[in-house]
């Protein structure tokens, strides 16, 4: 079943509705963050990663895009604790909590930010997984250029962004494809459509493009490059990429949240030269961090715990009652 929380209640997802004519709708003035929400059956707890940074990104997409909300980041967090506790499936989850202007505006597109309103929308859904390692995939280098910082920020979660990937992936789906790496405009690597892209090269080093190469600053990066870093003992080598570097990387994967990792088998038809040896090894310490089996260096979750009736911050492992 699929629950959303709109205007202070909790109605079934196909029941929710907006006005045809607010902004959020007609301009997709709207800011998002997408979260699991992670089973943990052992302890009886909702385990939701990297909690805090996502409400974090989610007011400075907010603050950027000059969209404002009559509620803070406490209460947003009791919002989606609400969500959570009403839909209570004991399985895997997915919630998107949406900022989006609810109101039209007499003066179309160019418009004061101070004569529109601002809403939010928190929605959930099953979504069960086993295994973070998701599918293998064949990438193509795209025709379509990564937005920038001075056209639409790509550091904004915004659902006016997604267009851009959007073109770029269904273009490669349509020639046989599975996914598209954009290039910025600079012709270096910015990410894939609705991920973010890792390689490894012939020394078994880690590298990701830099946040100065048009990408989002994504959360799941941000876990990878902590995972490395606990596998290893060495850190993730952030830095431009070159197209022709793609083409010779020992190994690549993708990461979201929605399909996680996604081992990458060729780019533009070049098979990549080995096994998915350092992607596995990545996605099996995945598992186990995404369900708070294991705390890496500042972990800013939360923990919804079933059982005490409680939620606490596994930063700094405080309880307090959620009733």
């Amino acid at each position: 079943m699929e629950w959303t929380l709109i205007e202070n209640k909790i109605v079934k997802t196909e029941d929710a509705r907006i006005s045809a004519s607010c902004l959020g709708f007609t301009l997709a003035a709207s800011v998002f963050e997408a979260i699991r929400v992670n089973w943990n059956r052992d302890r009886e707890e909702y385990y939701i990663p990297n909690f805090k940074l996502h409400l974090k990104r989610f007011f400075t997409s907010l603050k950027i895009m000059r969209m404002d909300i009559d509620k803070n980041k406490e209460e947003i967090e009791n919002m989606v604790t609400e969500l959570i506790r009403y839909w209570n499936e004991k399985t895997d989850g997915y919630i998107r909590i949406t900022g989006y202007i609810s109101s039209g505006s007499k003066t179309g597109s160019v418009y004061n930010p101070e004569d529109v309103r601002t809403d939010v929308i928190i929605s959930i859904k099953n979504s069960p997984w086993s295994d973070s390692y998701t599918s293998d995939v064949r990438c193509c280098v795209s025709s379509w250029r990564r937005i920038d910082d001075n056209t639409i920020p790509p550091r904004v979660k915004s659902a006016a962004n997604y267009e851009n990937t959007r073109l770029a992936g269904q273009d490669a789906v349509l020639n046989g494809f599975d996914n598209a790496i954009l290039l910025n405009s600079r012709g270096k690597v910015s990410e894939a459509a609705e991920s973010t892209l890792f390689i490894v090269d012939d020394n078994n080093n880690l590298i990701t493009p830099t946040l100065q190469d048009d990408i989002l600053e994504s959360l799941n990066r941000l876990t990878i490059c902590k995972i490395w870093k606990d596998l290893t003992g060495r850190n993730v080598i952030e830095r431009s990429i070159d197209r022709t570097e793609l083409y010779v990387a020992k190994e690549a994967f993708l990461c979201n949240t929605a399909k996680m990792i996604r081992n990458i088998v060729s780019i533009d038809n070049y098979t990549l030269s080995n096994s998915s040896t350092t992607v596995r090894n990545i996605a099996n310490k995945f598992n186990i961090v995404v369900r708070g089996n294991n705390i890496l260096l500042n972990d800013t979750s939360l923990v919804i715990d079933m059982k005490e009736g409680k939620k606490y911050d596994r930063q700094t492992f405080i309880y307090y009652s959620y009733t």
